[in-house]
């Protein structure tokens, strides 16, 4: 018994030496200085003293991550969650080489894990492969310099708050990004549990265990236990992320309301600046010319009270934005409410991947014809259904590419664009039991989605 003890306290020595070093690898620490050492022999310590109770190695490791975070929270101004996270993920590496150590050791020499268990030398041998894939874990997390003390840097908000004018509530992004840590923290305890748990099988003489932690009870139980905290952490991460992207939709209709603010002031700013434009092309006697302008100026006026009258704040972004890539492509698009949207049961963020599809597509189909190119939004809220009607004018859709539009993965860019992303739009309706149907006409040379959507 005493030569096995004395390989136990070598074995502990050496171990927590090279998970030491990987932890300080990890957290690009200065290494084997006066507080590295303070540190290992505390941890020596602490690893013998609670290796003598009747408990697994999974319990010796609590004390053990205790005196990691303290110590380096004390001693280098260290994260917690930073350093539980880095702690785990050595000791799970650390555990998988070990683990690995057991199956090839015994089949090299030919003997039974549990007689070299009783061996010392042999052992002490079989140790030394383990260190030395340790070691070349240490110097490949110091060749790539893999620093997992940045994460961090998830945690300070000062960059954040030097940024912005006004005092800002961070409160929330803390919550979600702690929470996000701790799954992540209860996932890597999960894999160590187990892992560390199956390798019992053959090192459960080393230790003195208690036969209630080598029992499948325990085992149930604890898993069950780790999963009903992570639900629970997925739980509030979820409801903090629906708060925050609701604070998100509710930040960009008030900026959306202050940019229709500054175009209206801005057309007003502009108004004497119209009418002189008017007033010098009448005195030229250029009637088609100021007739044109007039079209033009009066186009931007309508557009933009439109965009007011739609009810719909989170929509008008939408459509501020598609305005401004249709300009940019020569793309005139025209706004029409006939009726404000009545409050509906789709969300804000649906009803723009919807219309956002539809206008994209029409600007795509048409920005490559020659002419003039105008798509026409019509917006009209009812009492059963709420009408959006895309209208392309100038490309006319072939019954053959109707039949397969809305498939999903079909694309008909090269029949004058349409195509992409309607197979979402069609998706998207069809959840929110709403109808979208393709009106058209060879003729007047137009193609027309219409989706009806009902309201709450």
């Amino acid at each position: 018994m005493e030569n096995i003890s004395l390989i136990l306290i070598i074995l502990s020595l050496f171990e927590n030496l090279l998970v030491a070093t990987l932890i300080y690898s990890f957290l690009s620490l200065k290494k084997y200085d006066r507080r590295f050492f303070i540190l290992f022999f505390l941890l020596l310590f602490v690893q013998l003293t609670i290796r003598n109770l009747p408990v697994m190695p999974m319990v010796i490791m609590i004390p053990i991550l205790l005196v990691y975070t303290i110590y380096f929270k004390y001693m280098y101004n260290s994260s917690i969650l930073t350093t539980i996270i880095t702690v785990i993920i050595t000791y799970l590496l650390y555990s998988f080489v070990e683990g690995i150590n057991m199956i090839i050791s015994p089949k090299i020499i030919g003997l039974e894990f549990q007689e070299i268990l009783a061996n010392p030398p042999l052992r002490f041998a079989c140790f030394i492969f383990q260190a030395l894939v340790m070691l070349l874990i240490i110097g490949l997390v110091t060749y790539f310099k893999l620093n997992l003390g940045d994460l961090k840097k998830f945690f300070n908000f000062e960059d954040l708050k030097m940024l912005v004018d006004d005092e800002m509530d961070f409160s929330r992004e803390k919550r979600i990004i702690i929470t996000y840590f701790f799954v992540i923290v209860f996932l890597l305890i999960q894999g160590l549990f187990i892992n560390i748990y199956f390798m019992l099988g053959k090192t459960w003489r080393v230790f003195n265990i208690h036969e209630f932690f080598t029992s499948p009870v325990f085992l149930n139980t604890s898993i069950m236990i780790l999963n009903f905290i992570l639900l629970f952490l997925l739980r509030h991460m979820i409801i903090n992320l629906r708060l925050e992207r609701n604070d998100i939709i509710t930040r960009i209709k008030e900026k959306n309301a202050l940019r229709l603010d500054w175009e209206k002031r801005a057309q007003l700013h502009d108004q004497n600046h119209h009418l002189s434009m008017l007033y010098m092309l009448l005195q030229l006697n250029n009637i088609d010319r100021a007739k044109e302008y007039l079209k033009g100026m009066v186009g931007e006026i309508q557009n933009v009270d439109a965009i007011v009258r739609s009810g719909n704040q989170a929509l008008n972004a939408l459509i501020l934005s598609k305005i401004s890539r249709g300009r940019q492509l020569g793309v005139d698009i025209k706004i029409d409410v006939l009726k404000s949207l009545s409050p509906m049961k789709i969300h804000d963020w649906d009803l723009n991947r919807i219309l956002g599809n539809l206008l994209d597509n029409a600007i795509e189909a048409i920005e490559g014809i020659s002419g003039e190119k105008t798509v026409e939004l019509i917006i009209e809220g009812g009492e059963e259904n709420n009408r959006l009607e895309v209208t392309t004018y100038g490309v006319y859709l072939t019954d053959e590419v109707e039949a397969r539009i809305f498939q999903r993965g079909y694309s008909s860019k090269e029949e004058a664009g349409h195509g992409l992303g309607l197979a979402i739009c069609k998706e998207l309706v069809d959840d929110y039991k709403g109808s979208i149907n393709i009106n058209k006409d060879q003729e007047k040379n137009y193609t027309s989605f219409q989706v009806l959507l009902p309201v709450a």
